[in-house]
């Protein structure tokens, strides 16, 4: 030893310090590939590796970082499209498996006992590190709630969600008609829409409040860098980097939970009569739902105010963060393409239409809003091109002895998904696929009235070529809710607004920004809007 350490510098230098720290990364890979490696099956090719590959180069995970949407077109393209599964660099050190368009039928066959969404979705939100517990997500009874019991009587809820939407848009954009203004689009639509969805979800006064509404949005924000800080970790240290950057979120739930406990208190009083005899008073939100099937099927979670307050913050996470998204950029694409198509003034003259066909425009019903289909078509064409994730059908396999259709068999713990955006913008599907035309589907579903066997093509509708909310029995249950919530966004919004670019964007949106495989609105773009004068 002591011959050794002649020949070693001293440690408080730099090259001690390097080496030490070399040292330190080659133990991290070590113990990463004995005890976190990724179980996947055999002989799956690695995507722009040579046969056999077992690990990606520094090449491809530098592709997947700088030019990711070009990396899952030619997956999609060489191998998936065919009818072949491949495995594609991750976020981090990741190993992903996707699977082809082929299995998708397959996918949902399976018991979630065996192929589970759930557990897939609590891994790679690295819940059970941030939040101590992977309930939330492996048991989502408060979104099952919303499939179940809140989406079926969505008619009660349509004129105070109209409502508020009315009077979030008067608060960001004012309601004096005069002088254009010009504001931050995505800065705008969050808050429009946080208060919105808070209306259903807690009802007044709180969600009106702005404390409330700031703090559930920094909640929603905190929920993907803590993930993508978990994931970008290595295995080994996975626990203490999510735990630490979700002190933050931590933070701000423990905020919630104060603002969020007298509504809480006075809710629990409700519970005291029968549901069969309940208050006619008693209110009808996701919130009150929430706490009546916890005392009917959790008795044990209705008394965890913590619990509670995390699956409501979970909840407002799926409802608040994609049609803040989605939102931004469809007003960017109605702007921008309105040179080309009069967009603008075809999408208006729908929604008076729709609007005036009871006789009376100041209410919505769900039959109403199903007549809208230009600018359901907008919808539609928005989130196939601008889905925050480029991947769906996430499952993880809870037992050996799964083969999939192409006779792959799937060890235990392996996790999969299948390409979403890929699909969506496949030049084999979709003419001009890159290009955003606002009727691409409504002029489809035009051609095809009075006629049988024509595919659906609505925003909510689910297809093998249109997967932003998933496919089969794990579909988005919210997207029903989410659709009504954007139409009535879209005919408040162009119905009191004139609306336009900035002069200097010369008629052109600013582009998404793509982080990986992630697409997130440009967050700084900006619109012009003015008051409409009453007629």
């Amino acid at each position: 030893m002591a011959l050794l350490a002649h020949f070693l510098p001293e440690p408080s230098s730099w090259t001690g310090i390097g080496l030490l720290s070399l040292g330190f990364v080659a133990i991290l890979y070590v113990v990463e590939k004995v005890f976190f490696a990724q179980p996947l099956p055999k002989g799956v090719p690695f995507i722009r590796e040579p046969p056999g590959a077992t690990r990606f180069s520094l090449k491809t995970r530098w592709a997947y970082i700088t030019d990711c949407v070009n990396l899952h077109k030619e997956a999609y393209e060489k191998y998936l499209d065919k009818g072949q599964a491949v495995v594609i660099p991750g976020v981090g050190f990741l190993n992903e498996l996707i699977l082809p368009p082929s299995s998708y039928k397959w996918i949902n066959t399976y018991d979630d006992d065996r192929l589970s969404a759930s557990h897939a979705f609590a891994q790679y939100d690295q819940i059970a590190h941030s939040l101590g517990n992977d309930i939330f997500l492996v048991d989502p009874w408060q979104g099952t709630v919303v499939k179940n019991e809140l989406i079926p009587s969505l008619d009660n809820l349509m004129d105070a969600l109209n409502d508020e939407v009315g009077v979030a848009f008067d608060t960001y954009l004012g309601t004096a008609p005069g002088e254009w203004v010009e504001v931050n689009i995505f800065d705008v639509i969050k808050r429009v829409i946080a208060q919105a969805n808070s209306r259903f979800t807690i009802g007044l006064p709180l969600c009106r409040s702005p404390e409330y509404l700031q703090t559930s949005l920094d909640i929603n924000e905190q929920f993907v860098t803590t993930a993508g800080t978990g994931l970008a970790s290595p295995g080994v240290l996975r626990p203490f980097t999510t735990r630490l950057a979700a002190i933050g979120l931590r933070l701000n739930l423990r905020k919630l939970g104060k603002l969020l406990h007298p509504i809480y208190v006075q809710r629990l009083e409700y519970l005291k009569r029968p549901r069969t005899d309940a208050d006619p008073n008693e209110p009808r939100d996701h919130f009150q739902i929430m706490l009546r099937y916890a005392q009917r099927e959790r008795p044990h979670e209705l008394g965890d105010f913590k619990n509670i307050t995390t699956r409501l913050a979970v909840a407002n996470f799926g409802s608040m963060h994609q049609s803040a998204f989605m939102i931004t950029n469809m007003i960017l694409n109605i702007l921008s393409s309105d040179k080309e198509f009069d967009t603008v003034s075809v999408l208006r003259d729908e929604l008076e239409r729709v609007a005036h066909s009871d006789g009376n425009p100041n209410t919505w019903t769900k039959a109403k809003l199903a007549k809208i289909v230009r600018g359901d078509s907008v919808q539609r064409e928005t989130m196939r091109l601008h889905t925050f994730g480029g991947r769906v059908l996430f499952r993880k396999a809870l037992t050996d002895g799964i083969v999939t259709d192409t006779g792959l068999e799937l060890p235990k713990g392996c996790t999969f998904s299948v390409l979403s955006y890929a699909a969506q913008t496949s030049e084999s599907k979709y003419e001009q696929s890159k290009k955003f035309d606002p009727f691409r589907f409504s002029r489809i579903r035009e051609q095809q009235v009075g006629k049988e066997g024509g595919p659906p093509l609505t925003f909510v509708s689910t297809s093998l070529d249109y997967l932003p909310f998933s496919n089969g029995k794990h579909a988005c249950p919210g997207r029903f809710l989410i659709d009504f919530e954007i139409k009535m966004a879209m005919a408040y919004l162009f119905g009191n607004y004139d609306v336009e670019l900035p002069p200097e964007y010369k008629g052109e949106r600013p582009p998404t920004v793509w982080l990986t495989e992630a697409q997130f609105p440009p967050r700084e773009a900006r619109m012009r809007v003015r008051r409409r004068e009453k007629v």
